[in-house]
């Protein structure tokens, strides 16, 4: 992924999450017609939330951290999901 996307290789951490985290909803040769998501808590993973690596995003930025004129949303990268919530890991453009 870091070569196809001609990414720096400081961002490994994030592709090797993000892998994990689609491997485990994936279906594999070692369970039969199961994934290992579905066979360690028992219900079937949902792929509807699925996005592609690294496409454009926009995040929402709050009245309070804008002024008048900026604009409401910063255009970030898409990185993976979240750990912790059901949400999904950006990395803002303005960073790099």
């Amino acid at each position: 992924m870091i070569r196809a996307k001609n990414l720096s290789t400081r961002f490994w951490g994030e592709v090797v999450k993000t892998i994990a985290y689609l491997t485990n909803k994936s279906s594999t040769r070692a369970m039969w017609n199961i994934t290992p998501e579905e066979a360690w808590i028992g219900i079937k993973p949902t792929m509807n939330h699925l996005r592609i690596f690294e496409c454009t995003t926009h995040m929402h930025v709050p009245k309070e951290k804008r002024q008048k004129l900026d604009d409401e949303s910063s255009k970030c990268f898409f990185w993976g999901y979240s750990e912790v919530s059901k949400a999904y890991r950006v990395y803002e453009l303005k960073t790099c």
